[in-house]
């Protein structure tokens, strides 16, 4: 694709319109592109799965940093035209069915991609299950959906999400980007997160499960206090459950948007074999 035509003069001479039912706000702000694909450096020499390559804007700079890059496009129309245009190779498919070791089959690779605000957790999480191989994620979300992603405990943001993703991963809020660097324009400003994904898992498989169960949980009834809202998830009778926290180090009368994940971590081994 030639650098001089703009983002925008490129999508009117495809004849492109955005589709809503697709989630499409194209991002089409050059300086915008470029800075998150910097997000992901090093790139040159590495390989690169980008999540809906929309106008192509964000998979050049990619490529131009020279990366390796695999671009997964749901819209027929818009794949065809970057085939057609893309130095990267384009995968016609929907991302949550791509299964990501099918498309780059061994080594690391990085993933990026400016996700639909109206599946961003499913894709989010789509990509923490098809982590093997996967060094860091570079994703473009909701500036509030960041802020849950990174909020410290304590805080109306703190939620499960975040709590789900720092397990497998070190999160960082980078930057904000504003609603005119898309087309069409949304109602909300935007925000660039990095992940850095963990090696190898944390807990056993049982933990974990555990962990997941506990943590859904608490927030389903964060307004509770987590003896409460834990209790009829725990076999047995009150004074074996006060005795998992006991030796979680948790108080029982604390509501779960105060634990950071290593008490989460801990309550949950405290109480694995004992949740139905």
């Amino acid at each position: 694709m030639a650098l001089e035509e703009s983002p925008l003069a490129r999508l009117k001479r495809w004849g492109v319109r955005p589709r809503k039912r697709l989630g499409q706000n194209f991002l089409v702000d050059r300086h915008q592109t470029e800075r998150i694909a910097e997000a992901l450096e090093p790139l040159r020499g590495g390989r690169v799965l980008e999540i809906g390559a929309g106008s192509g804007e964000l998979t050049d700079a990619l490529v131009r940093g020279g990366a390796e890059v695999w671009a997964i496009e749901k819209d027929r129309d818009l794949a065809e035209r970057l085939k057609a245009e893309s130095a990267a190779r384009i995968l016609t498919e929907d991302a949550l069915e791509v299964r990501f070791r099918n498309v780059i089959p061994e080594g690391p690779f990085a993933v990026a991609g400016n996700l639909p605000y109206y599946c961003t957790t499913d894709l989010l999480l789509h990509v923490l299950d098809q982590r093997e191989g996967v060094t860091r994620a570079v994703f473009l979300v909701q500036r509030e959906y960041a802020d849950r992603l990174v909020s410290p405990p304590g805080r109306k943001t703190y939620g499960s999400i975040g709590v789900f993703v720092r397990y497998f991963a070190e999160t960082e809020k980078l930057f904000t980007v504003p609603p005119g660097a898309f087309h069409p324009r949304p109602d909300v400003t935007s925000a660039v997160v990095r992940l850095t994904l963990r090696p190898g898992s944390r807990l056993e498989p049982a933990r974990e499960k555990a962990l997941f169960t506990v943590t859904r949980r608490a927030f389903q009834q964060r307004r509770k206090q987590l003896g409460t809202a834990l209790r009829d998830l725990v076999s047995g009778g009150r004074e074996e459950m006060l005795e998992a926290f006991a030796r979680a180090g948790v108080d029982p009368a604390r509501r779960g948007e105060t634990l950071s994940l290593e008490e989460f971590m801990e309550l949950a081994g405290a109480l694995e074999g004992r949740l139905s």
